[in-house]
This record gives C-alpha cells, sequence and structure tokens, in this order.
C-alpha cells in the first residue's frame, strides 16, 4: 500500500512541477541521509530526489494548512 502511494504522490508531483524543477544543494546530517537511502532501499520512493520533493511539498501543505499553494499549468 505504502508503494502505491508513493506513486500516487510521484504523479503528482509531476504534474505540478513538469518544467520547473530547479537544483538546489543542502546539507543535511547524515542520519536524515541514511533515513531516506532506506526509504529508497525498501522501494517506497524512488530515489533520494524524489524523497526529499515529497516531504518539502508534504511540509508546505502542513505549514499552509492543506491550502492549494502550488498552480497546476494546463
Amino acid at each position: 500500500m505504502q508503494i502505491t502511494f508513493g506513486l500516487k504522490l510521484l504523479f503528482f508531483f509531476y504534474q505540478l512541477s513538469e518544467g520547473m524543477v530547479k537544483l538546489v544543494t543542502l546539507n543535511i546530517p547524515q542520519v536524515y541521509l541514511d533515513g531516506i537511502e532506506h526509504l529508497v532501499e525498501q522501494e517506497i520512493y524512488p530515489n533520494r530526489s524524489e524523497t526529499i520533493r515529497i516531504a518539502i511539498r508534504d511540509f508546505l501543505l502542513k505549514e499552509y494548512n492543506g491550502e492549494k499553494i502550488f498552480k497546476i499549468k494546463s
């Protein structure tokens, strides 16, 4: 179930960000990277980048109380 949910999130994210992805470099504690790697190894997420994108998106949705903050290009 978690993998299916992750794939739905992946599809949703790409609908929102197609053509708008920017490269960002960040430093994170090793323990965070280990956790991300574990999620990827368990095939819950396809790769580290997608894991981080989903975490940031979910954080923003939480901080904005679920308000629609993303603009969808049609």
